[in-house]
């Protein structure tokens, strides 16, 4: 399983002490905030590009500061605005909750009964103007969900007491480990 969700024994001896290790922090950096940065980046270089265009027709061809943004008409700031602004609605909450894993590093555990769920949604293509089925796998444990990869959901073994470490903010597994009997709390040091 451990393979599957992308974690090892130091990873599983961290996560027991509630805190990520490098490995998980590098991963989370990776998947949760790049990509939401390179967005707002894309956006934030779109909206220079167009108040940029703004400025040289408002100027005849000249790249002087006369066209000032007080003075521009009103659909041009929304236009200017719409891409940095599209670009920052569309990864918001993401980025705040992958935030503040990466910097806080807090893991929080819960254990019960494993299960697997999905999840059907729909989901628009623009390109090719149709709607398509998207399907989200998840693990189940006390209530929480927690969305996983396809060979980790077809790995689960339905029925086994697990505790599932994750991460605060987006609740992602970063790595579990059979659940401890009353008898294995008693013998375990505290931490």
């Amino acid at each position: 399983m451990g393979q599957l969700l992308d974690f090892g024994g130091a990873d599983l001896e961290v996560n027991r002490n509630g805190r990520l290790s490098s490995s998980q922090r590098q991963r989370l950096l990776a998947t949760s905030l790049i990509l939401p940065c390179l967005a707002i980046a894309i956006g934030g270089l779109v909206s220079g590009a167009l108040w940029l265009t703004w400025v040289a027709y408002a100027n005849a061809g000249k790249f002087a500061a006369s066209a000032s943004w007080e003075n521009a008409p009103v659909w041009v700031r929304l236009v200017v605005l719409l891409p940095a602004a599209y670009a920052l609605f569309n990864v918001r909450s993401g980025l705040l909750k992958a935030m503040r894993d990466v910097l806080g590093g807090g893991v929080r555990h819960t254990d019960g009964i494993l299960t697997a769920e999905t999840v059907e949604r729909k989901s628009k293509d623009r390109r090719h103007k149709q709607t398509d089925t998207v399907v989200d796998y998840y693990y189940v444990a006390s209530g929480k969900r927690f969305r996983v990869n396809r060979p980790a959901y077809d790995a689960l073994l339905p029925g086994i007491a697990c505790r599932v470490y994750y991460s605060v903010g987006t609740h992602q597994v970063l790595s579990l480990e059979a659940a401890p009997t009353d008898a294995d709390e008693n013998d375990s040091p505290s931490p």
